[in-house]
């Protein structure tokens, strides 16, 4: 909890700047870890893009991180790892919380399942002179699977 009351200060510093910047908006914040919160276990998810294919194991403690990343306002996705067989995005409380997919050919998987990646991608808008802050963010899943194949793409957030 002192990373997240830590990121709650810095924002708040860079949020009193920005009110006179020529972005009058806040961008997006885009949150990572490995190990996935409680909340991912309870649901319910509003929406599942991919595959939920293995129990989630997370801390046995809900520290309130759910509930202060919402408190933000700003985070609109956090993307985890540890559970190499799901490659899923859900969404609670307005986040989406978006698994990477079993990338490594080092940990277990799936036999016969490809090995895939989530890409990320934020789509600035073009002013007359210079980028104008993040309009979207997307993201999909590539399969190692001789072809690159993409899978699973959807919009996260757009303004």
């Amino acid at each position: 909890m002192l990373q997240l009351t830590n990121y709650q200060e810095q924002k708040q510093d860079i949020k009193e700047p920005a009110k006179t910047s020529k972005y009058s908006t806040v961008s997006p914040a885009l949150t990572f870890f490995h190990i996935p919160i409680p909340e991912i276990k309870q649901g319910p998810f509003k929406d599942i893009v991919g595959q939920y294919r293995e129990y989630v194991a997370c801390s046995f403690v809900n520290s309130g991180v759910l509930k202060t990343l919402v408190s933000m306002g700003d985070v609109k996705a956090v993307f985890i790892g540890h559970d190499h067989k799901n490659d899923f995005c859900g969404n609670l409380d307005g986040i989406w919380f978006c698994y990477g997919g079993g990338f490594g050919y080092h940990g277990y998987g799936v036999a016969g399942w490809p090995r895939r990646a989530r890409v990320i991608l934020a789509e600035l808008g073009k002013g007359e002179k210079s980028w104008n802050g993040v309009e979207k963010i997307k993201t999909w899943k590539r399969l190692d699977d001789g072809m690159l194949s993409k899978i699973d793409e959807q919009i996260l957030w757009e303004r």
